[in-house]
């Protein structure tokens, strides 16, 4: 069922790119991080899931403060956004959405709710869910790795193969304490983007 609401969220996209003659990479439909957005702007591009369901995504794409939704019912509005709020117009009536502190829920001031991949995997895991293969640099044969443990430690890898033992410091920050005495790390609300203290950078 996810495999097939991803498939639906590329031919959204493809559709969103024919009718708004917006441009965006198709290999990395989750969006670009915060840090990419004109200063000012909310960071609301890329997948969200209505009321934490990954079967009922929805979809975000943003061009400065203008923006082109497709809601959980396939219906596609174009909207404007704000430092911390949106508003669209579906055809019923404007709607108003607010985005919390940490970018990753919208509440619709209609009772409904929007929220990012990552917070759903924190709400299960207790913390984001960073396990797997990352690329350092953007490039595809610089591969990292995070291993994530139940317990909530996490192992990493960086694509010269040194280890490290790591934690999660807050919400969206991390640290991999054997290297350079101490990198910090910073995930993207998205959670497919770390920044690290060192000036480096990791996606997924």
């Amino acid at each position: 069922m996810l495999i097939r609401s991803m498939s639906r969220l590329v031919i959204v996209v493809v559709a969103l790119v024919g009718t708004t003659a917006l441009r965006v990479n198709l290999a990395d439909p989750w969006g670009t991080p915060a840090a990419a957005l004109a200063q000012g702007v909310g960071n609301f591009d890329g997948p969200w899931y209505f009321a934490g369901d990954l079967t009922a995504p929805s979809l975000i794409i943003q061009a400065g403060t203008a923006l082109t939704l497709m809601n959980e019912q396939g219906r596609v509005a174009t909207g404007s956004g704000t430092t911390s709020q949106l508003r669209v117009n579906w055809g019923d009536g404007p709607i108003t959405g607010t985005l919390s502190p940490d970018a990753r829920q919208i509440n619709w001031d209609n009772g409904t709710y929007w929220q990012r991949h990552a917070l759903i995997d924190a709400a299960m895991l207790g913390a984001p869910n960073v396990g797997g293969i990352w690329y350092s640099a953007d490039d595809a044969t610089k591969r990292a790795l995070i291993v994530q443990n139940p317990g909530g430690t996490l192992a990493f890898f960086n694509e010269q193969g040194r280890p490290s033992p790591g934690v999660f410091t807050g919400p969206n920050t991390l640290v991999a304490s054997a290297w350079e005495g101490g990198v910090a790390g910073t995930l993207s609300p998205d959670g497919n983007f770390i920044g690290w203290s060192n000036g480096t950078n990791w996606r997924r």
